[in-house]
């Protein structure tokens, strides 16, 4: 059996696995992670997870200032990995953000898009 350790946070995470292959690829994910927030060097750093009442999983990282992230899920063999390029965000952050220019489906459709009413000379604009 290899066991590697490796401190996150305030946590100790140790990864075992019967083959020096697999120990480090699960060791490779948490030593990846950031040691402090990017967004503002706290060092208060833990996982977190929340299930949805439809069912779907979330996985991250948060710092004791409300920043966090999410892991990415792996779709062939659901292991997570971290997304490196994502900013750190509070939650109101994330729930108040301007739609992404480049998701198409963040965009109104135009075809639904509500019509000025017409004044009262029956113009539209």
């Amino acid at each position: 059996m290899i066991t590697i350790k490796t401190k996150i946070g305030g946590s100790v995470v140790e990864v075992a696995a019967d083959k020096m292959i697999h120990a480090i690829q699960g060791a490779a994910f948490f030593m990846e992670l950031p040691t402090k927030c990017p967004r503002c060097g706290d060092e208060n750093l833990r996982f977190t997870y929340r299930k949805t009442k439809e069912g779907y999983h979330y996985y991250g990282m948060a710092c004791g200032r409300g920043h966090s992230t999410s892991f990415g899920q792996k779709q062939e063999d659901s292991t997570l990995f971290y997304k490196r390029n994502e900013t750190w965000q509070t939650y109101e952050e994330r729930t108040t953000a301007a739609p992404d220019p480049r998701d198409p489906s963040q965009h109104e459709d135009p075809a639904n898009a509500a019509r000025p009413e017409p004044d009262d000379d029956g113009v539209p604009f």
